[in-house]
């Protein structure tokens, strides 16, 4: 995932997706994963 290619970098992962951050965050709810903050 590019989550974990980025280390949780939600900003980073966004950015390069071409995606929103909230959209991210949305899509990763929506598939039901968890970001460990920090």
């Amino acid at each position: 995932l590019a989550i974990d290619k980025y280390k949780g970098h939600m900003t980073e992962v966004a950015r390069r997706l071409g995606i929103g951050r909230s959209t991210l965050y949305r899509k990763v709810r929506d598939m039901g994963l968890e970001v460990r903050e920090g």
